[in-house]
């Protein structure tokens, strides 16, 4: 701490400063001075931007040794500050000047001087003019925090508002990444604390908000703060608001599309709503080549699947998803190939004019078994748009748990069909002798788990 103050005389006089000195001289105008010191000492704590508690007594004092030497710095005090856990005591150095008699000196103030935080020196009292010692001891109450006025925005924010990690809410139009939430009834700390106002609290709710590309179907989101169920705004550049109420119930809402995802300021933390999802999940085991049979001698088929998943909440036509559901988009799609060879023969027969029927589906979403009816799906070919299947395909949509960690799935398709005598199989037609009319095999799925990529989540 540094308090300036004016140029100040300090003198001594005759009674319990007699026989003070400083330097061999005596120590004249002490009472006097002391006072016009303190005085200036209290003026400058008056001065300062921190909350200071000022007892009556606290005053300025020489440091007077045993052999009644004056030390040529005064120690003023005590006085306790906001957020200090002690006492301050301060100390302005002193300067001798001489006066009409040459043993005699006053000792003065530099023109500009500067209190300082000091320590004591214990070779050394601290007396006043009456030659009584300063409570070095006395306790001194910290003094109140200001409180700010219902709207005040502080520059800081709660310590405990910050998240350790941020807090991402997502709409179909945009994404609201959180960094700080919280309800609190002072921000700052120590010389910068300041108090809530009375019955009231600190709201803060910290976000950035990223456009999603266009509003589908041109619906919009907004964030909106409400304290006591009534919106409450926070100015431009800053996060943190006064309010009148204790603010238990602070909320950040974000409506869109009739479903209102609530994010509590108390618990940091999504309380309701449907979260919004649209995520694309991947197998953790690849399915692999299968093959049935000998492919040198006899009817083989050979066989690869791929599994592929989407996960929503929302979409365009159906809206939101029922409340704790989501909805899972299912393609299990499959190249095949069969064909009959005899050992031997240079020629191989394909089986090209198939069906296919599938037999048995299995869904479990986090330990949970999806209901799916193997008779209501079908295969069919892969669409002309669709780069990335196989050539068959089985579509399922279906309704599951919100927020699914996994999703296994297993499958059976069975394929039954002959050969077409085209010009690929005229001449394997002819030369074959023993050829089955059909190929008929049951291709299966074993169970693939799906979790979520790594980019893609909505929610």
């Amino acid at each position: 701490m540094m308090i300036a103050a004016g140029a100040l005389v300090l003198s001594g006089c005759s009674g319990p400063t007699a026989g003070w000195r400083h330097q061999g001289a005596k120590v004249v105008e002490v009472e006097a001075t002391l006072e016009r010191l303190t005085a200036s000492y209290k003026s400058a704590i008056g001065d300062s931007d921190v909350p200071t508690t000022v007892p009556k007594d606290a005053r300025c004092y020489f440091q007077v040794n045993e052999d009644k030497d004056v030390k040529d710095e005064a120690v003023c005090g005590p006085i306790r500050q906001l957020g200090s856990d002690k006492n301050l005591w301060v100390s302005t150095p002193l300067e001798a000047r001489g006066t009409a008699k040459p043993d005699e000196i006053v000792l003065v103030a530099p023109s500009d001087p500067r209190f300082g935080e000091t320590t004591f020196d214990a070779n050394y009292k601290l007396l006043d003019a009456q030659g009584k010692e300063a409570d070095r001891d006395q306790e001194v109450k910290a003094p109140a925090a200001p409180k700010a006025a219902v709207g005040d925005t502080p520059s800081v924010e709660p310590e405990d508002s910050t998240l350790d990690e941020p807090l991402v809410i997502s709409t179909p139009d945009a994404t609201y990444s959180f960094s700080a939430l919280g309800i609190s009834d002072h921000v700052g700390e120590g010389a910068t604390r300041v108090d809530a106002p009375k019955g009231g609290a600190f709201v803060t709710a910290q976000y950035d908000r990223s456009k999603s590309g266009d509003a589908p179907n041109g619906f919009t989101s907004e964030a909106v703060l409400t304290v006591d169920g009534k919106p409450v705004e926070i100015p431009e550049g800053s996060s943190t608001v006064a309010v009148a109420t204790a603010g238990k119930d602070a909320a950040v809402s974000i409506e869109y599309d009739g479903n209102t995802q609530v994010v509590s300021l108390a618990e940091q933390k999504l309380t309701s709503g449907h979260p919004y999802i649209d995520q694309e999940y991947e197998p953790v085991n690849k399915p692999q080549s299968v093959l049935i049979g000998d492919e040198s001698n006899g009817a083989s088929t050979t066989y690869t699947y791929q599994v592929d998943a989407r996960v929503t909440s929302w979409d365009a036509t159906n809206h939101w998803a029922p409340e704790g559901k989501d909805r899972l988009a299912l393609a299990i799609s499959f190249d095949e190939s069969s064909q009959y060879k005899e050992s031997g023969n240079i020629w191989t027969l394909r089986y090209t004019d198939t069906t296919y029927t599938v037999t048995g589906v299995t869904v479990t979403v986090d330990g949970q078994a999806i209901p799916v009816d193997p008779a209501s799906l079908a295969v069919v070919p892969r669409p002309d748009n669709d780069y990335q299947s196989q050539d068959n395909i089985v579509q399922i949509a279906t309704e599951i748990p919100a927020g699914a960690k996994d999703i296994k799935v297993t499958a059976s398709v069975a394929r039954s069909g002959g050969y077409v005598k085209d010009s690929g199989n005229a001449y394997p037609a002819e030369s074959l002798k023993n050829e089955p009319g059909s190929i008929d095999q049951t291709l299966d799925l074993a169970e693939v788990t799906l979790t979520p990529t790594e980019s893609g989540w909505g929610g």
